[in-house]
């Protein structure tokens, strides 16, 4: 359902321009467009509760994961990284376009559940470097502000955004200068801001989980 709505507001943006950037917007941000990668998740948790399922989960997640990022990178290579997460200009384009988001979340649920296997793999080792744990703890700060400061990066970088629009190399540099502001401001968010809400929790105690269901639980987390 997700990917065809996203197809078919990219292909109204295609044929009417007045309102491409707000149908590439929505194509982001609404819910409805982005139910695959929500129910992603949901799946991995359900059927990592009992083994058996948890096993078949692994096994297929080890045969798509790789497939979702080699198609995805194809994608990007055959339209370029700007042009792939712009505006479409063709039909191809817009399918192309919305089939990359469900592709991303298919990778990533592939990711998480190699990194979350019980013997300790290559993903789980990497993911539980303290560099990659301290990034976690501000991850949510960081899916947060990149939304609210995009508008406000779009009038202080706007030589740089007008660049991007037809390089890639501009459009990199422009993803790597807005991404380290962010990074910056949800780290003082959640010193400044969130952490005094975590002393909540004790207000509300949780029985320890048991048995299988707990395994999203394996990698280590930098609290």
């Amino acid at each position: 359902m997700s990917i065809g709505l996203r197809i078919a507001l990219l292909l109204y943006a295609l044929h009417h321009p007045d309102v491409a950037e707000s149908m590439q917007a929505a194509v982001f941000t609404w819910t409805p467009c982005r139910l695959d990668a929500l129910a992603t998740g949901a799946i991995i948790a359900l059927l990592s509760t009992e083994p058996v399922s948890r096993r078949r989960v692994e096994i297929a997640g080890r045969s798509i994961g790789p497939a979702a990022v080699v198609v995805t990178a194809y994608l990007v290579w055959s339209d370029g990284l700007n042009r792939t997460f712009s505006i479409p200009r063709t039909v191809s384009g817009a399918i192309a376009s919305a089939s990359i988001y469900s592709l991303v979340a298919l990778a990533f649920g592939a990711l998480i559940v190699e990194a979350t296997r019980p013997a300790m793999s290559w993903a789980g080792r990497v993911f539980s470097l303290r560099p990659l744990r301290v990034l976690g703890k501000y991850s949510y700060g960081i899916y947060v502000f990149q939304g609210l400061l995009a508008p406000a990066f779009a009038l202080m970088f706007s030589g740089l955004v007008s660049r991007a629009k037809g390089s890639d190399g501009a459009a990199l540099g422009y993803f790597l200068l807005s991404t380290a502001i962010v990074v910056i401001v949800a780290v003082i968010s959640w010193h400044a801001y969130e952490q005094w809400f975590r002393k909540w929790k004790r207000l509300f105690p949780r029985e320890a989980a048991s048995g299988r269901g707990d395994i999203l639980m394996t990698v280590r987390r930098d609290e």
